[in-house]
Order: C-alpha cells, then structure tokens, then sequence
C-alpha cells in the first residue's frame, strides 16, 4: 500500500502502532498508553487493563481487598496497584510470648495481672484485694471471691483475709476459753480438766461411802432422882465403850432447875 510523504497511518497488521511516511521513510511505533499500573492485566487491546490486579498469578478486581497464600497475615487491595499491609499487633509487656498457628499477632504465655507475670495454670492471690485469688488459664486472668470454710478453731491474723486454724495439737478450747497442751484448770471443787494434744480429759473426785457409826438415842427413866422422865440419854460414839450415856437436858420446869448426866 502506498502513503504520501507526510502522511500517518495505521499498519493493518498492527492496529497497536502508529506509522508515519517522511520523505518515502515509513517510522512506525507503538501506540502511548495511559500511565500504566503496577500490576496491569493483559488484554486484546493495544494497552493493559489497570481496572484489575494480576498478583501472585491471581486477577484481582478493583479495590478487592484480599490475603496472601504466602503470608496470610497480610492483607492487600487492588486499586490499580496493589498495596499490602500487617496488622498492628499490640505492645505485650510480658517476657514470654509465643504466636499461635494460624494466628498474626503474638500473645503472652501465661497471663499478665497487676504488671507481674503468673505462668499457665498457675493462682495467686491479689496484693490488690487479698481477699480475691486469680488463676491463668489459656492466658486468661479469672479472679473469685476467697471463701473461707474452716470448721477449725479459727484466729484472726492481721493483713490476711481469712482466719487462721490453731493447731489442735497444742491448745484447747472450753467453755470459750483456750488452754495450752497439758494446762490444768479447775472447773469446781470436785472437777478438774487437762488439755492432752487438743483433747479435754476432765475428772471429778469420787467421794468414799461413809462408815460414821449410826447414833442410837435412847430414853432412860430415872424414877428415883428425875421424875416424869427429866432426862433423855443418848449413846455417844465418840466414848469407847457404849455403856457411857449423856443425858441431855429437856426445857425446863417449875422447880427443877438443873439436870445432870448420870453413868450406868
């Protein structure tokens, strides 16, 4: 096919060039595209699509947002070009870390509470609040109310939450009041208790059956110096023989004034 000089044209074998005949010399070139994009798309036309993404061997469409196969941390968008970005993990303040499978971000291996460090499966108790203890599970603090239930002899110890248990071995507890091992004390006069290794022993005294000599009282007329039964005479067990009387004076009467003993 023949141009004039001066004249451009498109060859009809490359629709994507521009040729020009100067002086019977044909120039020929390519087509200028737009500012091409970072990861162009091939296409039948003369210049490369950029209203998609060609990563990785994958077709994106635009401002399609998507994960690596080769870092799935990572997340990129397609908007002419691509542009990937990490998730900002947070700052850990602990020592031991330790990043999961599957996961982007570190966590602390054990469990972070009040600025110190507890490891996995470990309880404390809190110096905030030491009436709450914590435990770590799976890198969770979980904190419960301390519940004392101690059927001890329970002693209140200051600073502590709950009550300390005596040791049963060394002291006892009666009627509200606490004896050391092997103290003695006197409950009456006839009962005493001891403390034996956290035990009450108490005693009483057994008091011995009486053999007191039974006293017989006997009444003796004497007809011939007390009238009308005056006297009455009693057997004294104090005296060593029984035949020994005491005669006892009765209220007296008219006329009689005085009332002796007399022996048998």
């Amino acid at each position: 096919r023949e141009y004039q000089s001066g004249s451009s044209f498109t060859p009809p074998s490359d629709s994507c060039s521009s040729c020009s005949c100067l002086n019977e010399v044909v120039t020929c070139q390519k087509r200028p595209c737009p500012v091409q994009c970072s990861h162009p798309v091939p296409s039948d036309t003369c210049c490369p699509l950029c209203d998609s993404c060609l990563y990785d061997g994958v077709v994106h469409a635009h401002r399609h947002t998507f994960t690596l196969s080769s870092n799935p941390c990572q997340r990129c968008t397609c908007g002419g070009e691509v542009r990937c970005s990490s998730p900002e993990c947070p700052k850990l303040a602990c020592m031991h870390q330790v990043t999961d499978p599957g996961a982007c971000c570190p966590r602390c291996r054990g469990c972070v509470y009040d600025r110190e460090e507890h490891a996995e499966g470990s309880s404390w108790f809190a110096d905030s609040t030491p009436c709450m203890t914590c435990m770590c599970v799976d890198g969770v603090t979980t904190c419960s109310e301390v519940r004392c239930l101690s059927p001890c002899i329970q002693v209140k110890t200051p600073g502590k939450c709950c009550y300390d248990c005596q040791d049963s071995g060394v002291s006892c507890t009666y009627q509200g009041t606490v004896y050391q091992s092997n103290e003695q004390w006197e409950v009456d006069e006839c009962t005493s208790c001891t403390c034996v290794s956290g035990d009450v022993h108490c005693h009483s005294e057994r008091c011995p059956p009486l053999t007191c000599a039974t006293v017989s009282i006997h009444t003796y007329t004497h007809t011939h110096s007390f009238p009308l039964s005056l006297c009455q005479f009693v057997l004294s067990p104090l005296l060593a023989s029984p035949s020994h009387l005491h005669c006892l004076r009765r209220p007296s009467l008219p006329g009689v004034h005085i009332c002796a003993g007399s022996r048998l």
